[in-house]
């Protein structure tokens, strides 16, 4: 037959049924007329049910006239249940592509970008639960044009267990509201009347009609008991069948069309891609294209069971907020699949470092693999290969929960237990021109800039506790997951501390110049932190010269040193009319202007070349790379190179300059750089012992030239005039004294002891005691009934409080757990808090919230 129509898609050709009848050319002449090729155009999506008469009718050009025969002989001959139109046997359906299905509105017709949902209802195919997800949207965000989102409240469908006579094409099934599932998205805080919320794309959902009064003829409506939390009863005006085949064949559609510029696979195989999916995404948070990617990739692996992976993370970071994480990896054992069609590229957030970008590719590599599989992961990384042995060996959950990204490696864990992986990890030497590990490299910095993202879901791996961090809507730009602390927690709270104590001491108003200078990122922190924790005075952990030192090291850099503006402001009677520099006898003398000062420069400064030349001999003997620039180096360097200037307009004369810092006491990033530069990794420890040597031979020069010989011309003065330490200390006492409150405290206590004979002697014993009821009235407060609840029975802590001490508290084995020590802790801990904690004890997911951690600053 020659027909010139033009109907995609169908596996049924519908001349087939009806070879044997009398009327088969008067069937086809009818067939012919309205356009109809296969038995797929007049059966609904799911390939169970045919389509009524006036359902087709409405599908084909001409929509009138009566009931054609075939469509009789097809209800006599292929039907099982003709009330129901249920087929004999169904038909294998191929989703065709769904291009009029309704959506939500893509775009604001306000000039907000936020729009509450109303009474809209969607429905979409979840690949997690692989089945028809049904819900009411709360709330439109148009922020992205390209990628409008919106928060669904979930509802689920309720399957009648009666009335089994009526097939399930005849219901119209009712709706409540799902009390909580892992579809939930957590950073939804909008309102607490919504258990389930889920955050999904607008252009992925299909909108469907729902109804609270439901008056179609023909169908069966179970109605449900009202409730205090759902008043109205709502229901659908379709079989749930078609709405799963409807969202089944929406996503297949979307699989087919993303898929289409990898590997060329046809509209059949995108069904048995959503039935061989990748079985682990519920570990994960994903975006849609990285859900789709993974699935195909499983797909393509179905029947492979030894795989090789090369795998690559990528961390580019300038310390600050905008680092960004990348992760990537490729297939490359299978040649008969081109390894285009097996690659994973993606970012990542939060926590950025590469050893984390390498965990979450190694994990995502292991959920596409099939069960019973021999897996070989090549990377670059000896610190992955490391941790990973180490925790497929270590059984104490103590010690797991203080390995860094321990979510991951739970993970991981997880996936090898579940599917029974044998997996096995192999180095390869970064930068090598190996042809694979450079691909998964160049794919790792891809992902770095992707619009795709992963990460791990916490709620899905077997912890008992984990902390979330209330990040501020700020800093939580890209809101996709919780920011989940997944590192030994003492360390974590303890570097959140020192961030503190380090924001504060860089917001002193007395250090203004080092914190411009520290923006500028001029100052090595890391090696100035080693340095006021080295000792260049002598070899003993405590002595007098070392307490002498650290004093001049904390005035010095905080810029307290006693100049003569400190001291005119201090002891104004003494030193009003001195305030010139001891050097200059010209400029006002400050801390600042000390280590500026251009006369002392000038006198220095073939001192400074001197000191240059010895340590040029120091680095050329020690170095093992680049020896013949060592020269050129230090006399570039800003901190030497003004003192082999013959014009003294070189001199340092800024307080952001490297000199001037140095002076103050901070390793500068130009200096610690000479030591990257001309040493290699195999010799790093003696490198860093080196640069500390230096430094502090420096930094003594420095004070020997520039503060003794100031220091010495202000002593003659003093002695010139009797001015001695203890008139200075006279005049310090109008400041008030910390003595006094202390003495204050004891009057107080030698007071209120009872029948005292001589109250100027006092009884330690009963201060401790008091002291003890005081702290025992704290713990009440914070133990009590209302404060402390039974663990076994409650998901989280009602004070935070208790929840800070408990997980920051000491645990060791030998010595007991903190509580341990408490007075009549009898009374507020009849049980043993490690067990529930670490071991279970009935709280599948005990989460705490560090509500403090908000006013951190991210530097």
């Amino acid at each position: 037959m020659n027909w010139s129509y033009h109907v995609k898609g169908g596996t049924s050709p519908i001349c087939d049924y009806f070879i044997n009848t009398l009327k088969f050319f008067t069937y086809i002449k009818s067939l012919k007329k309205k356009q109809i090729i296969f038995l797929d155009q007049i059966t609904h999506p799911d390939g169970v049910f045919l389509k009524t008469w006036n359902e087709i009718k409405y599908t084909l050009p001409a929509k009138t006239g009566r009931t054609p025969g075939w469509y009789y002989h097809l209800i006599d001959t292929i039907l099982i249940n003709k009330q129901a139109l249920r087929l004999d046997t169904p038909i294998d359906i191929t989703y065709p592509t769904v291009k009029n299905a309704k959506r939500p509105k893509t775009e604001s017709t306000t000039h907000r970008n936020i729009v509450k949902g109303g009474n809209e209802w969607d429905s979409f195919w979840d690949p997690i639960t692989r089945n028809l997800t049904i819900g009411r949207i709360i709330e439109k965000n148009y922020s992205n044009k390209d990628r409008a989102t919106a928060y669904i409240e979930h509802w689920i469908p309720i399957i009648p267990t009666t009335q089994s006579d009526i097939t399930p094409r005849k219901v119209l099934n009712a709706l409540r509201k799902c009390e909580g599932c892992k579809l939930h998205y957590p950073q939804f805080i909008r309102s607490f009347s919504y258990s389930c919320v889920i955050l999904k794309l607008i252009s992925n959902v299909i909108k469907i009609k729902v109804t609270n009064s439901p008056t179609t003829p023909g169908f069966h409506i179970v109605p449900l008991p009202t409730t205090p939390t759902q008043k109205k009863q709502y229901f659908l005006t379709l079989p749930l069948s078609t709405l799963k085949a409807q969202a089944l064949a929406d996503y297949a559609s979307y699989i087919t069309t993303h898929n289409t510029r990898d590997h060329n696979l046809n509209t059949s195989t995108s069904f048995n891609i959503v039935n061989n999916s990748c079985k682990f995404l519920d570990l994960f948070f994903l975006d849609s294209h990285s859900i789709t990617t993974l699935n195909r990739i499983a797909y393509l692996l179905t029947n492979c069971t030894n795989i090789s992976f090369y795998t690559d993370g990528s961390c580019i970071t300038d310390h600050s907020t905008k680092s960004l994480m990348g992760i990537g990896w490729a297939v490359t054992d299978h040649p008969s699949i081109p390894i285009s069609s097996l690659q994973f590229s993606c970012k990542a957030h939060k926590f950025p470092s590469s050893t984390k970008a390498e965990a979450l590719a190694l994990t995502s590599a292991l959920a596409v693999c099939l069960e019973h599989s021999k897996i070989v992961i090549y990377t670059d990384s000896k610190c992955i290969i490391d941790t990973f042995y180490y925790v497929r060996l270590q059984q104490s959950t103590r010690k797991i929960l203080k390995v860094n990204n321990f979510l991951i490696w739970k993970a991981i864990s997880k996936i090898i237990f579940t599917h029974k992986l044998d997996v096995e990890l192999r180095k390869v030497k970064a930068h090598s021109n190996d042809q694979f590990n450079d691909m998964a490299d160049k794919l790792a910095k891809d992902g770095t800039t992707s619009n795709t993202y992963i990460d791990i879901n916490p709620a899905t791996v077997n912890l008992n506790a984990y902390y979330t961090w209330n990040l501020p809507k700020a800093f939580d730009q890209d809101n996709v997951h919780p920011l989940v602390i997944d590192r030994n927690i003492r360390h974590a709270i303890a570097d959140i501390t020192n961030f503190q104590a380090f924001n504060k001491f860089l917001a002193h108003y007395r250090i203004e110049d080092i914190r411009r200078a520290s923006f500028k990122n001029a100052i090595d922190w890391k090696w100035t932190k080693e340095w006021f924790n080295h000792n260049p005075v002598d070899n003993m952990p405590t002595s007098r010269k070392l307490t002498k030192f650290r004093a001049w090291q904390m005035k010095n850099c905080s810029n307290s040193l006693p100049t003569m503006d400190i001291l005119q402001k201090y002891n104004p009677d003494l030193f009003s009319n001195v305030s010139l520099c001891w050097h200059c006898r010209s400029v006002n003398e400050t801390n600042q202007h000390l280590w500026l000062c251009p006369t002392i420069l000038k006198n220095i400064k073939p001192l400074v070349k001197q000191l240059t030349l010895r340590f040029i001999a120091i680095i050329r003997s020690a170095a093992d790379t680049l020896q013949v620039d060592i020269s050129n180096t230090f006399k570039t360097n800003p901190i030497f190179s003004w003192s082999f200037r013959s014009s003294d307009r070189y001199l340092p004369a800024t307080t952001d300059h490297a000199f001037y810092l140095t002076c103050r006491g901070f390793v500068t990033n130009v200096f610690s750089s000479i030591f990257t530069k001309f040493f290699s990794a195999k010799i790093r420890r003696q490198s860093n012992k080196l640069l500390l040597q230096l430094f502090s031979e420096l930094a003594i020069f420095l004070k020997q030239h520039i503060w003794k010989p100031r220091n010495l011309a202000f002593k003659r003065w003093k002695l010139e005039r009797n001015i001695t330490s203890k008139m200075l200390k006279y005049k310090s006492k109008n400041r008030p004294s910390k003595k006094w409150k202390r003495v204050t405290d004891i009057d107080n206590a030698r007071n209120q002891l009872p029948n005292q004979r001589h109250p100027t002697t006092v009884q330690r014993p009963t201060l401790v005691q008091s002291h003890i009821e005081v702290c025992n009235n704290h713990y009440n407060d914070l133990f009590s009934a209302l404060n402390l609840t039974d663990f076994t029975n409650s998901k989280e802590l009602i004070d935070a409080r208790v929840a800070y001490i408990i997980s920051t508290s000491s645990n060791f084995l030998h010595n007991g757990p903190w509580y341990n020590h408490l007075v009549n802790r009898d009374s507020y801990l009849p049980f043993s808090l490690d067990t529930i904690l670490f071991f279970g004890g009935g709280i599948k997911v005990l989460k705490f919230s560090l509500s403090w951690i908000d006013q951190i600053p991210l530097l």
